[in-house]
């Protein structure tokens, strides 16, 4: 019997190392992934070896079955060149699947088999949460004088990353259980995230026409000019702290990539978003409702096919022409096109997209209240990558808060030097963090959020086209100190050129450019610390 099942077990490793063995074994396939096989073991709760002795008492007629016990033997060594030939393909999808979403890849996974009901409780309680405690900060000043400015998403976002590190403390099959519930929900929120920071773009179409156009070219070079100098100063520090720190990189066993978005999509928002825009045009006051809040899903719906269409375009062409740049042009014309149609001006339908009260929403209002549960899924984020905060603990504590600092105290010094006026300097401020915290943050220090938005996502996509070449014009080859000054001074877009060559970077970058947003938003909502970067 030992004997058949040795052969059993040779035939079924060559079948495997075989091209028509990946193909016809896809799950067996799947194990020789990173940290594959310690997570099919932790799965199953057995060990290597008690399915090894299983192994020896398959019957021979099912040979055909062996790769279901191979992803418990110890083939790693054996089979190592196999994974090796999979890791390129592997980081080139996700690198695609990172471009398109500004890093919002970067979920477990484990909710591609998405239950409805789940889905929608889960996604009620993180929308009823982040409210909730956004109410109970404004109504009962549950915090000290201080930080009574910081934005109620980020201290929801912090508190809820406590909270799940001190359950798992304490039970962590409790924890495992509540983000498994969850998981569906933040996947979906983080897969659409680009479009809840649309509306901000879309409205820099109203905004623009009151900057004049000397105004302007002093904003992109400020833009420009703090992108340079906060990627150039941060890698430098972030190298001087690497090497009294001499930290190797850990990497994350949990990563996987977002669900392609495609034409299918297209074809379904456009149906849904002509039929509710026929309502709109034949009922506008339907139900007793504003003809703002009637004429919502028609605006949601036409910015989401603007960024799926956008998520079309050739990969070259993406590091110029963002998705979120054809979604802001795209509801942009669908708003020009529907007042021509209706006899009104661009102006009165814009007032329609967006009117800036949640009493009677827009479209684009319903998308930015959805903010907060955006910012409130980086807890989860950040409860995943747990282990790569404590092994990193030193960069990011040394590196992020003078990041977060450096960037807000140049831009101001530089817009006062350019001769900028004081708000259009606030609203540049925030360039460097990812916009769900560049919005709060903006509106703490009173600046625009419409020109925030549009800063972030030109300063992004100069990070995403030149920093791997400025940090090797710098002489900046480590893999760690460029995550840092990309993530901190181009946020997602950079994070997604400089990991372009590194898949096992992402979870690093991620981890950074939400620590530099919570901390540029912990920054400004300290008086002092406010008054003294507004007034240098």
């Amino acid at each position: 019997m030992l004997m058949w099942t040795a052969m059993a077990v040779t035939c079924g490793m060559r079948l495997l190392q075989s091209p028509c063995g990946a193909t016809s074994f896809p799950s067996a396939v799947a194990i020789l992934k990173p940290d594959g096989m310690r997570a099919g073991i932790r799965a199953h709760g057995k060990s290597t070896a008690a399915q090894t002795r299983s192994l020896r008492t398959l019957p021979v007629q099912r040979v055909s079955n062996i790769h279901h016990s191979l992803q418990f033997a110890d083939i790693s060594t054996t089979l190592k060149s196999v994974s090796r030939s999979n890791k390129r393909q592997r980081q080139g999808n996700t690198v695609r699947a990172t471009f398109d979403a500004d890093l919002s890849e970067q979920v477990s996974g484990q909710g591609k088999d998405l239950k409805p009901v789940q889905v929608a409780l889960a996604g009620a309680a993180l929308v009823g949460l982040d409210k909730g405690i956004a109410l109970a900060l404004s109504r009962w000043g549950a915090l000290p004088a201080a930080l009574r400015n910081l934005p109620s998403s980020t201290v929801c976002m912090l508190l809820v990353t406590a909270a799940l590190i001190a359950i798992d403390r304490a039970d962590p099959g409790i924890a495992k259980s509540t983000t498994k519930f969850f998981e569906p929900a933040v996947e979906i929120i983080q897969r659409w995230m680009p479009l809840f920071y649309t509306p901000a773009l879309v409205m820099m179409s109203v905004v623009g026409q009151r900057i004049v156009p000397e105004e302007g070219v002093r904003l992109l070079v400020l833009v420009v000019g703090g992108w340079v100098v906060t990627l150039g100063a941060v890698a430098l520090f972030a190298g001087l702290v690497k090497k009294g720190v001499q930290t190797d990189l850990v990497t994350s066993s949990n990563m996987s990539s977002a669900s392609p978005y495609s034409l299918w999509e297209v074809l379904t928002w456009a149906g849904v978003g002509a039929a509710s825009g026929l309502v709109a045009y034949l009922a506008p006051n339907a139900f007793g409702l504003h003809q703002a809040t009637v004429a919502a899903p028609f605006f949601i719906c036409a910015t989401i096919i603007g960024f799926l269409l956008g998520s079309q375009v050739p990969k070259p062409f993406k590091k110029i022409l963002h998705p979120v740049i054809t979604a802001a042009v795209f509801v942009n014309v669908i708003t020009f096109l529907a007042g021509a149609f209706t006899n009104r001006s661009f102006e009165t339908m814009l007032g329609l997209y967006m009117t800036k009260s949640m009493q009677t929403p827009g479209g684009g209002d319903i998308l930015m209240a959805l903010l907060g549960p955006l910012t409130l899924t980086y807890a989860f984020t950040l409860f995943r990558q747990r282990s790569m905060l404590r092994h990193h603990a030193a960069e990011f504590g040394a590196v992020v808060p003078v990041a977060a600092i450096f960037s807000i105290l140049i831009t101001m010094i530089a817009g006062r030097q350019l001769g900028l006026h004081e708000f259009l300097t606030r609203s540049v401020a925030a360039r460097s963090t990812t916009l769900a915290f560049a919005i709060p943050v903006t509106n703490t220090i009173g600046g625009d959020e419409s020109i925030a938005a549009t800063a972030a996502v030109v300063t992004g996509l100069l990070g995403a086209n030149l920093s791997l070449w400025v940090l090797s014009t710098l002489k900046v080859h480590g893999g760690i100190e460029r995550a840092l000054a990309t993530a901190c001074s181009a946020h997602g877009f950079g994070s997604a050129a400089v990991a372009s060559g590194d898949a096992d970077i992402m979870p690093f970058c991620l981890v950074t450019y939400i620590l530099m947003g919570a901390v540029s938003s912990l920054a400004v909502s300290i008086p002092v610390i406010r008054t003294s970067l507004l007034q240098l």
